[in-house]
């Protein structure tokens, strides 16, 4: 889980120079003023389903949630000038640029990120956007591991 929390964030940081604030989602959005910048992303895992692969390995489809929080100021109504149009909907683009970052991203234990849904979220100001996305991990923590303990070489004697 770690290692996709971490390849996660350090492709967002890359990949989304326009994010102030990338961190793991511990409840920030809860407070009455959350100690983030905005914009700013969230990342978490919602959701672990697992099962066996054999030998104490177990293969798991994760379900990862990306939650984009935005401070929309300028007006998006048609009366609006273009400008400010265009500034109140550029948290869209910013939308889009994650989800280009993060699909297909994989890392040695992990297959690639699909986007597997996305919402909007009304009950938050900041305005809110969840991108859902899912891949497969395989967790071999449990596998024992054995060390070589010499190299045994019997030997026969005739006599």
């Amino acid at each position: 889980m770690k290692e996709i929390i971490e390849a996660v964030m350090a492709k967002l940081k890359i990949g989304v120079p326009e994010l102030r604030w990338i961190d793991l989602n511990v409840g920030q959005m809860n407070t009455e003023n959350p100690p983030v910048d905005y914009p700013c992303a969230l990342v978490d895992i919602a959701n672990i389903d697992y099962s066996s692969a054999g030998c104490r390995r177990q293969l798991g489809t994760v379900t990862l949630e990306i939650e984009l929080f935005f401070v929309v100021r300028a007006p998006a109504n048609v009366a609006a000038p273009e400008s400010l149009r265009e500034q109140a909907l550029s948290h869209f683009y910013i939308v889009q640029k994650v989800y280009t970052a993060l699909e297909g991203l994989a890392g040695e234990h992990f297959t690639g990120l699909n986007r597997i849904s996305s919402r909007r979220d009304k009950t938050y100001y900041p305005r809110g956007f969840t991108i859902v996305f899912r891949c497969s991990l395989e967790d071999r923590a449990a596998v024992p591991t054995y060390q070589k303990l010499s190299d045994v070489k019997p030997e026969i004697k005739m006599t």
